[in-house]
């Protein structure tokens, strides 16, 4: 893999930053308004740290970016592990370490998506047997670490907590009321007073399942992983086609 299909990876998984619409969730241009807002990503940190790390990539500071990618995979974001993977493997920014690549994507591909353990398999296909042997040693620690019975829940919890905190409801119960989003806070604008918003939705915009249920939510990561490992189309030259005869 060379520098060329990190950069084609980079710009696939930008759109990943904010994860894809399960059903009955809000139009695009409401759903970009509250997902990529300072209160939203504060409430999901898997996006918010992963949003560095693409950041870093694209100002070419690509061992900052694996720090990102790192923090983000902590709450159980794939598209990150992946992307460590990928990085890993090429060597872009980090030295080449193709069992620890291996072990990424390994971690990326535990939830069975088609496309994530054709990648893995593919690395495997790869690996000698030294090399093949140490991707098991690497990847034990990482997935103590990193994997979804442990990663999973520290993302949910975010999500929980912010969700009971805003709505004052155990429950989530949003009802008819709108959400104020002010910096890294969302509060029901009914709180409000003697204050104006400066961007606002309405609460079951803003609490659409897409972005808070976790069954939603890791579902919808999944499919977005899955667009991102596409495979890849290389074109060559032009060239001209013989004469018809």
């Amino acid at each position: 893999m060379n520098v060329v299909r990190v950069r084609l990876l980079c710009t696939l998984l930008a759109t990943l930053v904010l994860p894809g619409m399960a059903a009955a969730a809000p139009p695009p241009e409401q759903d970009a308004k509250v997902t990529q807002s300072k209160a939203f990503l504060a409430s999901h940190p898997d996006l918010r740290l992963r949003q560095k790390g693409l950041q870093a990539l694209k100002q070419d500071r690509a061992d900052q970016a694996t720090h990102w990618f790192q923090r983000a995979a902590w709450y159980g974001d794939k598209p990150s592990q992946a992307m460590l993977a990928e990085l890993y493997w090429s060597g872009h920014g980090v030295a080449v370490d193709r069992p620890r690549a291996y072990a990424w994507m390994d971690l990326a591909a535990e939830r069975g998506g088609p496309r994530a353990l054709a990648k893995r398999e593919l690395y495997w296909s790869q690996l000698s047997a030294g090399e093949r042997e140490r991707a098991r040693q690497v990847g034990r620690p990482l997935h103590a670490r990193y994997a979804d019975a442990v990663a999973q829940p520290r993302q949910e919890r975010q999500m929980r907590a912010s969700r009971v905190q805003a709505t004052g409801s155990h429950v989530g119960y949003v009802g008819t009321m709108g959400v104020c989003m002010r910096g890294d806070h969302a509060v029901d604008q009914t709180r409000i007073i003697n204050d104006t918003c400066s961007s606002s939705v309405e609460g079951s915009r803003y609490y659409a399942q897409a972005h808070w249920s976790p069954t939603h939510y890791w579902q919808a990561q999944d499919a977005e992983l899955e667009r991102s490992l596409s495979p890849r189309v290389d074109i060559g030259r032009e060239q001209a086609l013989p004469a018809p005869r």
